[in-house]
């Protein structure tokens, strides 16, 4: 059973649950393949298990290993990385199917 955490209360790594990953983020990854299909992902920037030093950089650096180095059915097209908080353009990873990064 997880503990209701007040909208106030200030959030820790062993208070965040698995459904609230997504508003938590730091960063999002907008993702277009080949193939037209288009996906947002969030980044997780808490270990869950220890305390992360930087967690804006734990996040980023999971995203290559969930998505960028994962073999996918079609090939990424475009991967932009965002800041979550603000909306703001971080980072161009892969444009028109050329890797950048």
């Amino acid at each position: 059973m997880v503990a209701h955490v007040p909208a106030t209360a200030p959030v820790s790594s062993a208070s965040v649950s698995p459904a609230s990953w997504p508003a938590t983020a730091l960063t999002r990854a907008w993702v277009v393949w080949e193939n037209g299909f288009k996906k947002t992902f969030h980044s997780y920037d808490t270990s869950g298990r220890y305390e992360v030093a930087d967690p804006r950089r734990y996040g980023i650096r999971g995203f290559r290993s969930r998505v960028l180095d994962k073999a996918w059915p079609s090939p990424i097209k475009e991967m932009i990385l965002y800041d979550h908080q603000t909306g703001a353009r971080l980072e161009v990873w892969v444009s028109k199917g050329v890797r950048l990064v």
